[in-house]
């Protein structure tokens, strides 16, 4: 497997996650959604390297977040 550009931390759990995010909340300069958008990317990124085929993901929306657009 190639490097990625920039080494990014690498989650295997979910406490993994935790410790990463949680502390981020609590800084003075706390993580954005663009930041957490390319993170994410990384990481599918790098899954579809290593499967070899594209990854899909399914998501889904609150209601009080859809009630905004009606």
């Amino acid at each position: 497997m190639e490097p990625t550009p920039q080494q990014r931390k690498i989650f295997k759990t979910t406490q993994d996650w935790n410790d990463y995010f949680g502390p981020l909340l609590q800084s003075d300069t706390p993580i954005l959604g663009a930041q957490l958008f390319d993170l994410r990317k990384a990481c599918y990124a790098e899954i579809e390297t290593l499967r070899g085929r594209p990854l899909l993901v399914y998501t889904t929306v609150p209601r009080k977040c859809l009630s905004r657009y009606a």
